[in-house]
């Protein structure tokens, strides 16, 4: 994996070292020549896919730390890490700006609050504890907040994130050469005026919806409650996007960010800071660098920072062997030999893809799956694949028609483009590289073409439609709606192992899916609003039994199959499906009580003990709708989809007397293929055949 991505690197011509890395920007605050705030402006960048709306937070090139540092003994060790955030020039967040602190603590009030020196050091006699408070409200994380303010909850002081934003910031208008520049002028009365969010007129600057106005503006007392709870869920979630947001400074339409002269400091603090590090790291090799600097002829035993990660927090290293336990004999720190350098290129070429969209997604909470791929040529450039957006994509034609066109889409044939993929994690912050992958690209095509034929099913809401299940639905419906602790990290990386290189889907998917069936559709949907759920979930179980047939046994069951299917499990979710409808058209209605609802769970397993019962209560329901003067004409229909499944089985069959768990999950498939259809019927009608299977137990 290291070789692949310094190759990626050598394609993207990526030039290290890097003092600017593209981090988001959230708010511009505007100053005045004299260091007053004139403004607090949102920075947008791309748009929400969903909404269309433009997305909070622009990624800006800023000045990033270099990782290492020398301990009080001259060892070598890590700048962040250890619950402890480094601040950066130029850009930061509340707590290291305006030394201000949002607690969002979970069902209680927001507060902001200044953050006080800690016990033992001087404050500024000025400095008043001040609190403001936010509004009730049940929801307990940002938006934007990020495994930093772990530090936070565990109740660490926040006060030495602002010293070290402004000792960085200092550094810069106190420099020589650059102490006189206008920019530090402002930048220093800013600091000396020492703004906090708890300023009424500072936190103006963010147009908080107020509650009180909003309740004063209604007309009626029940309005009014509503106005205030509305304004104050907005305020509370806008309060919670500022507590992890990031700002920088603008003056006279000019970004710091952009500024040459704060550029070209930054840029010389960054070498001086590696210039002194390189002269204390041990020499030697690692067998990867092919560059002739002095950085590839040192070791180094501590890795860049790697964002972006879950759960990675404030320091996620590539590798760290700070502990006994990860180390070599002999080896300690330096276990895996690495150069500076190489470590640079290769955090470099892993940030670039936890960058770019196209190039990872995120699974579940705690995994990101990074792809990407290369034709054989060594200067060529990575083929532009979107395949993160494919895996949640839920327009079946869309999918299947990019892989039909994937020779068009590759600048050279996909047998001979390199395709690679890694599955990662953070538990213990550091990266664990769960799973590795490399296959060619035209195999990964077919692969996944497969996959998407398999978890694609007909639309229940739309006629003739087809929907393929996003990857995270197919993990989500095997575990309890609104599950809190979720699906596990294994079961997202299973199913991506089988969407991409087809691996066979395990039987504990199988399993998980045919008892969530029985569970959800026992529990039934009598609530419109929640309709669209419950199908979307009904769809992901049986896409997910389709793939497991798929991929173990070879076996295709879709709608081109259907009517020619004669396994008697799959007969038998069919009649259940007819017998569902019948009983709704009976009632005009769906109803709790239907057989669906009420005998899934034993039809499915049991068959004998409830088909021919049904059977005979179907009879009953064909003449109450026969009797409707408006649906009568329905009646010779069912009647006829019905006794046509039934002389399907064999002439001396009885219902089965207990179907396995993989019968089971054909009964499932048979079942939501003949909901789906909709009318219609087999086209042969043998109701005798259908009276003598009612008959047998």
């Amino acid at each position: 994996m290291i070789a692949e991505l310094l190759d990626l690197a050598d394609r993207l011509q990526i030039s290290t070292p890097r003092p600017f890395e593209l981090m988001p920007v959230h708010y511009f605050i505007d100053l005045s020549d004299e260091g007053q705030i004139l403004a607090i402006t949102p920075a947008y960048g791309s748009t929400e896919e969903k909404t269309g709306e433009p997305e909070l937070g622009k990624e800006m090139d800023c000045p990033a730390y270099f990782p290492l540092k020398t301990g009080t003994e001259g060892e070598i060790q890590a700048k962040a890490g250890g619950g402890v955030s480094v601040a950066e020039a130029g850009h930061g967040d509340v707590r290291e700006i305006f030394c201000t602190e949002i607690k969002i603590p979970k069902g209680n009030t927001p507060k902001i609050q200044i953050i006080e020196p800690p016990a033992g050091r001087q404050g500024d006699a000025s400095e008043r504890k001040e609190e403001v408070d936010g509004e009730d409200d049940d929801e307990s994380s940002s938006e934007l907040e990020d495994d930093a303010d772990l530090e936070t909850k565990k109740g660490k002081n926040q006060h030495y994130r602002h010293d070290g934003w402004l000792k960085q910031i200092n550094g810069f208008i106190e420099a020589e050469g650059f102490r006189d520049l206008e920019v530090s002028k402002a930048l220093r009365s800013f600091i000396a005026a020492k703004y906090r969010l708890t300023n009424s007129a500072i936190l103006d600057c963010f147009a908080l919806p107020d509650p009180a106005k909003a309740e004063a503006s209604a007309p009626t007392p029940e309005e009014k409650k509503k106005a205030r709870d509305n304004a104050t869920k907005r305020r509370n979630a806008q309060l919670k996007k500022i507590a992890g947001a990031r700002f920088t400074f603008r003056m006279n339409g000019q970004l710091l960010l952009k500024n040459r002269e704060f550029q070209k400091w930054w840029k010389n603090v960054y070498a001086d800071e590696r210039k002194k590090m390189l002269e204390v790291l041990p020499p030697g090799s690692d067998g990867f660098a092919r560059r002739d600097d002095e950085g590839s002829t040192r070791l180094t035993p501590v890795f860049p920072h790697i964002p972006r990660v879950p759960g990675g927090g404030t320091y996620c290293p590539l590798a760290s062997f700070d502990k006994a336990a990860t180390r070599s004999f002999g080896l300690e720190k330096y276990t895996l030999s690495m150069s500076l350098t190489t470590a640079e290129r290769v955090a470099a070429a892993l940030k670039w893809l936890l960058q770019d969209k196209r190039n990872n997604c995120t699974l579940g909470k705690k995994l990101v799956v990074i792809f990407w791929a290369v034709p054989p040529a060594k200067d060529a450039k990575p083929c532009p694949h979107d395949f993160a957006a494919l895996l949640n994509e839920p327009d079946a034609l869309q999918v299947l028609d990019f892989f039909n066109n994937i020779h068009g889409h590759a600048a050279t044939a996909p047998d001979t483009t390199q395709f690679y993929c890694a599955i990662l994690s953070s538990p213990k912050s550091r990266i664990t590289v769960r799973n590795w992958h490399t296959e060619t690209l035209g195999h990964v095509g077919e692969c996944a073409k497969a996959y998407f034929n398999a978890v694609s099913l007909p639309d229940v809401f739309q006629a003739g439609q087809k929907k393929a299940s996003p990857l995270g639905e197919l993990t989500d419906c095997t575990v309890p709606l609104k599950s809190k602790a979720g699906p596990t990290p294994a079961a997202y990386s299973t199913l991506l192992r089988t969407a991409l290189f087809g691996i066979s889907l395990p039987h504990s998917f199988l399993e998980s899916a045919v008892t969530r069936q029985c569970l959800e559709i026992a529990k039934g949907c009598a609530d419109k609003k929640e309709r669209p759920e419950f199908e979307s979930r009904l769809r992901a179980r049986t896409a997910l039994i389709k793939l497991f047939f798929k991929t173990n046994q070879e076996i295709t069951m879709d709608e081109h199959t259907h009517k020619d299917q004669d396994h008697p499990a799959y007969l038998c979710g069919r009649v259940l499906a007819v017998l569902d409808r019948i009983h709704n058209e009976a009632h005009g209605k769906s109803t709790a009580s239907s057989p669906a609802d009420r005998y899934y769970g034993s039809a499915s397993s049991t068959p004998a003990l409830v088909f021919p019962r049904l059977c005979k209560l179907a009879r009953i329901h064909l003449a109450a709708v026969q009797k409707d003067t408006k649906r009568g004409w329905l009646a010779p229909i069912l009647d006829k989809d019905l006794t046509g499944l039934i002389a399907r089985f064999h002439e001396d069959a009885a219902w089965p007397r207990t179907l396995s768990l993989e019968h089971q999950g054909r009964f499932a498939i048979g079942f939501y293929y003949e909901r789906a259809r909709k009318g219609g019927g087999p086209a042969t009608d043998d109701s005798e055949a259908a009276d003598n299977l009612t008959k047998k137990s």
